[in-house]
């Protein structure tokens, strides 16, 4: 499990190890709980393509894709439609049903593709003192406006260590 943020930045190639670019930026789609694309950007020409995340081999440093698999022009802009950025999904509210306020989504946790966790943060002394909470991603999550809305009753992980959400499964 790894922190979907750490994604950007990382080389993109193909299967000959041959350089496509870099992911500039990721979509997310919280209906099918799961990276829906990520943004590459040719280091060559500069033009950006979106590659589905079912097409992508997560590799220790790199990523690996066909160059086939990059989609332009309106074949990307189909593949925008219901998926937010991240940078749009960490800017949001986690509210229960009741209204109880959890927290904002500061990254998310991903095995691969799918989304498993959120990792919230109350404000940057309870990120600095405290620690960021980790909430496993919880059935019938739904996203409303500017919020994450969950069901009432969720338990958040509070962290022991930096980094124990990567190697303690069990949430």
């Amino acid at each position: 499990m790894q922190r979907a943020s750490d994604l950007l930045g990382l080389p993109v190639t193909d299967a000959n190890n041959v350089p496509l670019g870099a992911v500039r930026e990721m979509l997310v789609d919280f209906d099918r709980e799961r990276l829906g694309a990520l943004l590459i950007a040719d280091k060559i020409s500069g033009e950006a393509g979106l590659v589905p995340a079912e097409d992508i081999v997560f590799g220790p440093e790199t990523l690996t894709v066909s160059p086939d698999a990059i989609i332009r022009g309106d074949g990307a802009v189909i593949l925008r439609q219901g998926k937010l950025k991240l940078e749009e999904a960490c800017k949001l509210s986690v509210v229960t049903n009741s209204g109880s306020r959890l927290g904002n989504v500061a990254d998310l946790i991903i095995d691969g593709i799918q989304l498993v966790a959120l990792e919230l943060s109350d404000g940057l002394l309870q990120d600095v003192f405290e620690g960021r909470n980790v909430l496993p991603l919880p059935e019938n999550t739904r996203f409303e406006e500017e919020k994450l809305i969950v069901p009432d009753g969720v338990g958040l992980k509070i962290p022991d260590s930096p980094g124990e959400w990567q190697f303690n499964r069990g949430f």
